[in-house]
């Protein structure tokens, strides 16, 4: 399961980078109120996925007690 999480986020979060970064790069107007917002909701999206991917995966790295990884 936390195999799964881990790449699960992993995958999100490239999707949502390349989301904003298409979103910067293609705009040739200003962004408006609402894009604005849009993109700031992308960017806290892509925050919350990475962490959760670094959280996974410093689980994953740790052994367990029995001295194997999980």
């Amino acid at each position: 399961m936390k195999k799964f999480v881990f790449y699960l986020s992993l995958v999100l979060s490239a999707l949502l980078a390349m989301n904003i970064v298409q979103i910067l790069a293609t705009r040739p107007a200003p962004l408006t109120e609402y894009s604005l917002g849009y993109l700031a909701g992308q960017a806290i999206l892509l925050l919350l996925f990475v962490a959760l991917a670094i959280l996974y995966w410093r689980k994953m790295k740790t052994p367990r007690e029995d001295g194997i990884r999980s």
